[in-house]
């Protein structure tokens, strides 16, 4: 791939909780290390079946109003990707490398059974502390103190709704629920805080609310229910870094801020709610305000490829048995690149297996899918990898891109089996573009590459993941 258009959707195919414990794996030079990335691992493979299930549990009724279904489950699954682990044990060996150096392996395993009543423990616990806030904000008259119980609600709701997608998962059939929504929370901040009437007030306002956390690595304030990076995410995220002590790179952050924005209905204003958590997923803060029509009126805000999204997001068939992951050096979510930036890509395999990956640029002048060239190999072989035993449970590093126009958004999407390909999609060299083309578009390439996986049976195995990332200048 000569060329790297940012904004990266997986579709994975990992794992269904058919299985009485939940597994991640990882390594690593100590054996902190080590669990950090096993911690990742399952926590990816958890982020990515939960949120189809949530989707599937809001559209049966569990959020209570089918009206409401959709917009609720967006509002889970955007939280889907740091959601706490609790109850997890380790198990850490190691062995000796070829140089001497120890390398250590930690597994990381969730008992279903014994982790779920720890969820509605802590979900009982913190909607206690939700309405007992509500009625206090509620009595307060002075304006500050109001807002400062409001946003401690808002940083427990968001905490809350975390737990809440953790117990759905784990098949939690009737949750309690607070006295109010995050949406009325919201809304009752919003009716007593001024409206931004530019960026950079609001980026002001949520960094200065921000001001006693350090080592911030701060993800572009997404649109909800989309994985698109819009212009709007950008230039939020761009703002609140102005007024925050951020950092750049994700290895040494100590706490990881993700937010959404939404078009409130009745109104032309935009409501962002932005939440910093620690590494282990626990909210620490959230902070929310609405953005008057000026502010973003010469910004574009509506993502445009809602539509291809749900294709690719769509189909996947969940397996424990064998996985494949797609990530970069900045994660998997909400990621964004700009033209400076070098952009690694990062897979895995938690056992031995081929894989080839297949991009898709989707944007108003340009729609086309490709494939990615992996190896020197002659014909199709140039497409298609294998990864040993040796190198299962690890990642693998493809290659390192450049970032380079036309900008916009562009998806990676891997089809693994344990067993080799016969046939891939056909693809022709473009010399103009640099690209092995596959004909027709790309919403058929989606549809063909799901029609191409070898035949599951016993003996083989299929995966799918997909990533999505957006490129700017």
């Amino acid at each position: 791939m000569k060329r790297f258009i940012l904004t990266i959707t997986m579709l994975c195919l990992t794992m269904i909780i058919s299985a009485a414990t939940l597994t991640g794996t990882g390594t690593g030079s100590s054996e902190d290390s080590a669990k950090s990335m096993a911690m990742q691992d399952l926590t990816m493979k958890i982020s990515v079946d939960v949120k189809s299930r949530i989707v599937d549990w809001t559209e049966e009724g569990g959020v209570g109003k089918a009206s409401s279904s959709s917009e609720y489950s967006a509002n889970l699954v955007d939280m889907a990707s740091d959601m706490p682990v609790l109850g997890a044990s380790f198990d850490t060996s190691w062995k000796p490398s070829k140089s001497g150096q120890r390398i250590y392996t930690c597994t990381v395993s969730m008992d279903t059974a014994s982790s779920l009543p720890l969820y509605e423990k802590a979900i009982n616990e913190i909607i206690n502390r939700i309405n007992g806030n509500i009625t206090a904000a509620k009595k307060k008259k002075n304006t500050k103190a109001k807002t400062d119980i409001l946003e401690t609600v808002l940083t427990d709701m968001t905490q809350y709704n975390k737990y809440l997608m953790a117990a759905v998962y784990l098949g939690l059939a009737n949750p309690p629920r607070p006295a109010m929504t995050e949406a009325e929370i919201r809304t009752m901040i919003s009716d007593i805080q001024k409206t931004a009437d530019s960026i950079d007030y609001a980026g002001n306002v949520i960094g200065t609310k921000l001001k006693k956390y350090k080592n911030i690595y701060i993800y572009p304030i997404k649109p909800t229910g989309s994985n698109e990076i819009t212009p709007l995410s950008a230039a939020i995220r761009d703002n609140i870094q102005k007024y925050t002590s951020y950092t750049a790179n994700l290895n040494v952050a100590q706490y990881i801020l993700r937010g959404k924005y939404t078009i409130n209905s009745g109104s032309d204003n935009i409501s962002v709610i932005c939440w910093l958590a620690d590494k282990a997923g626990n909210n620490v803060k959230s902070v929310s305000i609405d953005l008057a029509p000026e502010s973003y009126a010469e910004i574009e805000y509506a993502p445009k490829t809602n539509d291809f999204d749900k294709l690719l997001h769509e189909g996947i068939v969940l397996s424990g048995d064998f996985a494949v992951q797609l990530a970069t050096n900045k994660g998997r979510d909400d990621l964004l690149f700009d033209s400076s930036e070098n952009v690694k890509i990062l897979l895995k395999l938690n056992r031995a297996g081929y894989y080839y990956i297949v991009g898709y640029v989707y944007k108003d002048d340009e729609k086309f899918a490709y494939l990615l060239e992996l190896n020197d190999g002659t014909g199709n072989r140039k497409f298609v990898n294998y990864i040993n035993q040796d190198d299962a449970n690890k990642w693998v590093e493809l290659g390192e891109f450049t970032v380079e126009p036309p900008y916009g958004v562009e998806s990676l999407q891997v089809i693994a089996s344990t067993a080799d390909f016969s046939t891939i999609p056909a693809a022709s060299y473009d010399s103009a573009s640099g690209y092995y083309i596959i004909g027709g578009t790309a919403t058929e390439t989606v549809k063909a590459t799901r029609g191409l996986k070898p035949k599951k049976t016993d003996e083989v195995l299929s995966a799918e993941d997909v990533l999505m990332f957006t490129t700017s200048k």
